[in-house]
């Protein structure tokens, strides 16, 4: 009697591909209408494509109508169990590989292993998807798929210029709420220029889903886990959100670049920057609600998922690659960031943008750096609505502060500050703008803000003895305080 087998397959080299075809049809087709084709397609791959041509749905995949039981199907990864023979199983998965290899010029990699193990309960399930994934990530299992493969990996062969990815999906009916490429979130609102105008890429990542799903014991709960994650973070639900966002403001636009596994990566025009991040929130939200649901459900305590978002401001004509690698930048300033604030928070993300990291949560008594970040956004559009140049006045002190002939001098530095930040309007006769002006004026002087006596040049003096009043403050102008002006 044939034993039975467990087989793992993933997709190995995703963030590689996704970059290639990112990098293969934003660049070269930026005005093209099949730009956001290639997207879906390249994610729909990673899906729905993946588990038809492996058999996990379908009538025509290599193991249709073999499979005894789904253990886990995920973003660009399967377990499964068969009782087919090896020698067969083995012919399959070769296949598989070579057609995956062949068809994306190598673009993609197909891993896969296979063991025997008795799966008697869903114990015995949960260790089996656990021991999958340690031995594909293991350099074991890549050694041996390249020593079956070398005659394809290491031969010179003419790229055919198919890249795999046709469809015939109806963007305009399947996916209507997307931009259908990067130009076309151009906004009247953002610039003069459709074809040079600014967006925002966000990028953002679940923190600790590796631990958490490594402390499960539970693989009904695993398994409810994995399903939350490839419903939630999806392209089907962000396109869904955003037309929820249209909804509330038609003039929000959303170009997707990548939606799966734990990752979200998509454009919107700068000035929908607040929106993109709330969407973000949302969806975290939601996916924090249904762990509730589910550890109520499971009688059990899940922990609270955290959010990690990355931001970069560049033009819509500007190469992905160096983008790609800022924002991917900005989200591990973020991941590495620890909270020194001991608030209990719910719904809780670190937000990096030009190397500055802002918390934002939900919590009952204290409002969040990001809360105050977002008044300050609305002050600047209230004040800009008046007349009051903020762009100008903004951009002149960050290209002040930022000159090292200046920078190098304490009093070159503050006199620069202290001039660029001298009101303009008190004559006005406009009294909203004067107010404004006056407002934008404090909120920049307070970051230069310290408790007396608390800066370096005080130290000493304050140590004898000399005590000062409790809220007296002063400017200082020292490497911390330049940091939260230039921020």
């Amino acid at each position: 009697m044939m034993g039975q087998s467990v087989v793992a397959v993933s997709i190995d080299k995703v963030q590689t591909f996704l970059y290639y075809v990112l990098q293969a049809y934003i660049q070269e087709n930026q005005a093209n209408s099949g730009t956001l084709r290639e997207i879906v397609n390249s994610s729909q791959l990673i899906s729905e494509r993946f588990f038809r041509d492996i058999g996990i749905e379908g009538e025509f995949g290599e193991f249709s109508g073999q499979i005894e039981d789904q253990l886990l199907t995920c973003s660009g990864m399967c377990v499964f169990t068969t009782s087919l023979e090896r020698e067969l199983i083995s012919e399959k998965l070769d296949r598989l590989f070579r057609k995956y290899y062949k068809t994306f010029n190598g673009q993609l990699l197909v891993k896969y292993v296979v063991f025997e193990k008795k799966l008697s309960t869903n114990l015995d399930k949960l260790e089996a998807i656990k021991e999958s994934k340690d031995r594909l990530r293991q350099q074991n299992c890549l050694n041996e798929i390249i020593a079956r493969h070398q005659d394809s990996l290491f031969q010179f062969s003419d790229v055919s210029g198919e890249n795999g990815l046709q469809s015939s999906i109806d963007l305009d009916k399947e996916y209507p709420s997307f931009s259908p490429n990067i130009n076309a979130l151009y906004s009247q609102q953002e610039a003069d220029n459709d074809n040079h105008f600014r967006i925002a890429v966000i990028k953002a990542d679940l923190d600790g889903m590796g631990t958490l799903f490594k402390q499960l014991s539970d693989y009904a709960i695993y398994k409810a886990i994995s399903d939350l994650l490839s419903n939630y973070i999806s392209l089907e639900h962000l396109h869904k959100m955003t037309a929820k966002y249209k909804e509330k403001d038609k003039d929000f636009k959303l170009y997707p670049l990548y939606m799966a596994g734990d990752d979200i990566f998509f454009a919107v025009t700068a000035a929908h920057l607040l929106d993109g991040v709330n969407l973000c929130k949302e969806i975290l939200q939601q996916l924090n609600k249904e762990l509730d649901n589910l550890g109520k459900q499971h009688k059990t305590n899940l922990p609270q998922l955290s959010l990690s978002i990355g931001i970069d401001f560049t033009f819509n004509r500007e190469p992905i690659r160096y983008y790609y690698e800022r924002v991917h930048h900005q989200l591990d300033e973020a991941k590495v960031y620890l909270s020194k604030d001991k608030v209990k928070k719910s719904s809780y993300m670190k937000i990096s943008m030009n190397d500055c990291v802002f918390e934002d949560y939900d919590a009952d008594k204290k409002k969040s750096e990001w809360a105050y970040f977002k008044d300050d956004v609305k002050l600047l559009k209230g004040a800009m609505q008046e007349g009051f140049a903020a762009h100008h006045f903004l951009y002149g002190l960050l290209s002040k502060i930022s000159d090292k002939t200046i920078s190098s001098s304490d009093v070159k530095y503050s006199n620069a500050v202290l001039y660029h930040l001298l009101p303009e309007h008190l004559d006005s006769s406009n009294q909203k703008l004067r107010e404004y002006e006056l407002i934008i004026i404090e909120k920049l002087l307070r970051k230069l803000l310290v408790k007396k006596g608390s800066h370096s040049s005080d130290r000493k003096e304050n140590s004898a003895g000399k005590k000062q009043k409790k809220k007296e403050k002063e400017l200082t102008f020292e490497l911390k305080q330049r940091q939260k002006l230039k921020g």
